[in-house]
């Protein structure tokens, strides 16, 4: 008699689950419905490596990231982004349970078959620290953050608005082609694994506004704007010792390449332009991610179409995106929502989205990344 109190508890709980994912199922679709098949996402901090607290402040001086449409496919220690609700509620979906909930309806039959995730995310980085200072402080744990950086491949892009003081101008990529592996190694034991101690031997190129890079999996760097990474075939490597694990994903050859800049840097190309809007290339010639700047004029609107599903970021301006209000962050608060962050599904994408700019002077500008499945995107 006692055991069959408890099996009906446990089909009471288990019906009781079934109905709130149900629910929650139903509530998914609605606010996809009234978006119109865009999502409004919440800003998502991290600091050091870690997720930021509620009622945290950003503090000048110290590496902040925001991670665009993150899935927390990469570090479980960090979550994902969030799918708003509404304004008038702090609620929301993580964004990998929206995925699992929409499907191909979301990111496209291609891109959910292939990975069942969204396989990228982007990085936006307030770093008000000099280059010198890089890695002079806790080497462990700038070189395990070199290891991840290496392990997968990025698309650098220096912001513009966001950029006024020049603080992000700088970036170290790969090693003089003169160095040598041995000695490098040397050096590294010698020093308990700090990065600095092999600093002499980094490539120094400075950032001009508005341009960017295409960093290979393999190659050292460190820098200080937005990027997008992704964790496409980099799954499943075993642990090693950080300072072995650097090396084994060091590739020598790439990184001391005599003509990298000519291969890897991406200045912005021309998308597509008309009297109301611009939009270019600025993330391209690779096959795992891609991304453009669209920028519309100053009191213009225009429809926007894309052959793939994309996450946007807006820069600069205020306006409307569909149905959402949108306009640039000026006031990061960790904890409150924004809107300034959007995801677009495929099908919307692909029959276009109008995006107003209310402003008679500013003109509107958005960050949109894609995945590896964009038809339209530049080979290098």
């Amino acid at each position: 008699m006692e055991s069959k109190i408890v099996m009906n508890d446990d089909v009471e709980q288990c019906n009781q689950q079934t109905k709130e994912i149900e629910s929650s199922e139903k509530e998914i679709r609605k606010i996809f419905k009234d978006g119109q098949g865009i999502l409004r996402l919440f800003p998502n901090y991290v600091c050091m490596g870690k997720e930021i607290q509620k009622g945290c402040k950003i503090q000048i001086g110290k590496t902040v990231e925001r991670r665009l449409a993150y899935t927390g496919e990469e570090d479980e220690k960090i979550a994902g982004s969030k799918v708003c609700v509404s304004y008038e509620s702090n609620r929301y979906f993580s964004f990998q349970q929206v995925i699992n909930v929409l499907q191909e309806d979301l990111i496209g039959r291609e891109l959910y078959e292939r990975y069942r995730n969204w396989p990228i995310y982007g990085k936006l980085t307030n770093n008000e620290k000099k280059v010198e200072e890089l890695g002079s402080a806790e080497s462990e744990r700038v070189l395990r953050q070199s290891v991840k950086n290496l392990k997968k491949p990025h698309c650098n892009y220096v912001l513009d608005k966001r950029n006024e003081t020049n603080n992000f101008q700088y970036i170290l990529l790969g090693l003089d082609p003169d160095s040598e592996m041995s000695e490098i190694k040397k050096i590294m034991d010698k020093s308990n694994g700090e990065i600095r101690s092999i600093a002499k031997w980094f490539r120094l190129y400075q950032m001009g506004r508005k341009s960017g890079w295409y960093i290979p999996e393999g190659v050292f760097y460190m820098s200080f704007e937005i990027c997008w990474n992704s964790f496409v075939d980099v799954k499943g490597r075993k642990r090693a010792s950080r300072k072995e694990e650097f090396f084994e994903s060091f590739d020598w050859e790439k990184n001391t390449d005599v003509h990298f800049k000519k291969r890897c840097f991406r200045p912005p190309i021309i998308a597509g332009e008309s009297k109301k809007y611009s939009e270019k290339w600025i993330a391209y010639g690779n096959k795992y991610m891609s991304a453009k700047e669209l920028i519309i004029h100053p009191g213009e609107k225009a429809i926007i179409k894309d052959g793939a599903a994309y996450c946007c970021l807006v820069t600069q301006g205020y306006g409307k995106l569909g149905n959402y209000d949108v306009e640039m962050l000026f006031n990061p608060c960790i904890g409150k929502q924004s809107s300034d962050e959007f995801f677009v599904s495929e099908n919307t994408a692909k029959e276009g989205v109008l995006i107003e700019n209310f402003s008679k002077t500013e003109p509107l500008i958005m960050l949109k990344c894609f995945g590896p499945n964009h038809p339209d995107v530049l080979k290098g």
